[in-house]
């Protein structure tokens, strides 16, 4: 039987809690304001506690791959807080098709790194460099699950594995979008520092979805 398709008890469920609480905040608000508060807490701790990058302006301005590869972060990261918000909502969507999407996204996403510590897009330097920037990241990942848990209040998903790996995740791919420019710039660390832990809490989020989501 699919992951996908409800038995009678989790009908039963589902009827019970939506009686007992009918109003449900609509999953593109809770993506909206959830990447909004996250996003700025981010970017704004970088901001405060050691600043951006030397010469990640120029970064910037010069380097398609690097937009790029920020690019590719904030579409993951979007889709990832997209999928928390609507997989918790039995029926909604197709886990199928999140795993499909996500996955393609992911591999573009580590590609891009990959391709960095092969040609990096400019001369690795320490400028930057943050202390344990590994467990800020870890740290954002579960700052970010504790803010959007409370919004998904039902906590019922028809594929708990894939909702709790998106939800810590996401959490942690914000921080790593906010290190790819707080952060020094050199490849191997930006792949064992910055989505290392990104992968990492995605893989525990996998393991503690069936407890935290279940039905």
């Amino acid at each position: 039987m699919s992951n996908d398709r409800p038995q009678p008890r989790v009908l039963s469920r589902i009827d019970r809690d939506f009686e007992a609480s009918p109003t449900l905040w609509p999953p593109s608000w809770i993506a909206a304001v959830w990447i909004a508060l996250l996003g700025l807490t981010a970017f704004a701790y970088i901001a405060t506690t050691g600043g951006w990058r030397p010469g990640v302006e120029a970064e910037l301005a010069t380097s398609s791959r690097f937009r790029g590869e920020l690019l590719a972060g904030a579409l993951l990261f979007s889709l990832a807080v997209s999928a928390a918000a609507r997989l918790s909502i039995p029926g909604l969507d197709n886990a199928a098709r999140w795993r499909l999407v996500l996955g393609c996204s992911v591999g573009l996403w580590l590609a891009l790194f990959a391709w960095g510590v092969h040609e990096p897009h400019v001369e690795p330097s320490m400028l930057g460099k943050r202390p344990g920037c590994q467990f800020e990241v870890a740290l954002f990942g579960f700052l970010g699950a504790l803010l959007l848990l409370p919004a998904l209040s039902r906590r019922l998903s028809l594929a708990p594995r894939l909702t709790g790996a998106v939800l810590l995740g996401s959490g942690a791919l914000v921080s790593n979008l906010a290190m790819q420019v707080g952060c020094m710039i050199e490849p191997w660390h930006a792949l064992t520092h910055h989505a290392a832990p990104v992968i990492a809490l995605a893989f525990v989020g996998a393991l503690i979805g069936p407890r935290v989501f279940r039905i």
